[in-house]
């Protein structure tokens, strides 16, 4: 690392630690590391970690608080049955709603011209979803 950059880096770091708040994404490196947190607020105030439970996953494995904000979470679906990950994204269909999709191959037209991916990421706009009643993967 240059010295220039090192100074950089310094700053920002000094300016992250000055201002009143700040966002920080936690994930979690495996199933279960969540646990051990208990959620307060609610409403308008927004949701908060109300504790951490001491010596459990969470407590091990998270740089979390008392008093954190929670503004959003990502579910990660592949250790997960299907039936929960139906419950969850039928309970989030009211809300707004971030979906991290795989297609084999994708065409988007725009204003005339199409553009076509092979696993790659495009940002679309919002979307009408629906989700079917069926509860196995035989849809």
């Amino acid at each position: 690392m240059t010295h220039a950059t090192k100074v950089g880096l310094e700053r920002k770091l000094k300016s992250l630690a000055e201002s009143p708040e700040s966002e920080v994404i936690v994930k979690t490196a495996k199933d279960g590391c969540a646990e051990g947190l208990v959620y307060g607020g609610g409403g308008k105030e927004g949701i908060f970690i109300k504790e951490v439970v001491p010596e459990s996953p969470a407590s091990k494995n998270l740089k979390l608080k008392e008093g954190d904000q929670i503004l959003s979470a990502t579910v990660y679906f592949d250790n997960m049955s299907y039936e929960d990950a139906i419950q969850i994204l039928e309970h989030a269909q009211a809300y707004k709603l971030k979906l991290c999709l795989k297609q084999p191959s994708l065409t988007l037209k725009t204003t005339g011209a199409e553009h076509e991916g092979k696993g790659s990421k495009f940002k679309l706009p919002s979307l009408g979803l629906s989700f079917p009643q069926a509860k196995g993967p035989d849809i």
